[in-house]
């Protein structure tokens, strides 16, 4: 009966690490989308290199703005949902990632997490 109980939460870990990996391929596709959304008709070559550097330039500084503990926090996902599964608070939860994987974030950003995440697989 355990080893049935154990097999069902390892499931579940490997569904939440892929539900992560299709959000994060989403969030890819929706950035690319942006990017290629100009129109480039009336300018020459060179002109359409520049300003795609530039804009991809832009991009990437953002986006290494944007690698916050949020973006730490999806990738330790598998472990929230784990503790939340054994009906562990948010609290706690992110007591455990400051003690156990040295990531100090608030109660608050995890349950804010929890709830987007939870809305968009159902």
């Amino acid at each position: 009966m355990r080893k049935q109980q154990k097999e069902d939460e390892e499931i579940a870990i490997n569904v939440v690490s892929y539900i992560a990996f299709i959000l994060a391929i989403k969030s890819h596709f929706a950035d690319e989308k942006r990017l290629t959304s100009k129109r480039f008709e009336d300018m020459e070559l060179d002109e359409i290199r520049a300003l795609s550097m530039m804009n991809l330039d832009k991009f990437k500084a953002k986006m290494q703005r944007r690698k916050t503990k949020r973006d730490k926090v999806l990738g330790l996902w598998a472990v929230v949902k784990t503790l939340r599964q054994k009906s562990v608070s948010f609290r706690d939860i992110a007591k455990y990632l400051k003690t156990n994987h040295a990531l100090e974030v608030g109660h608050s950003l995890v349950h804010e997490m929890w709830t987007e995440l939870e809305e968009q697989t159902k």
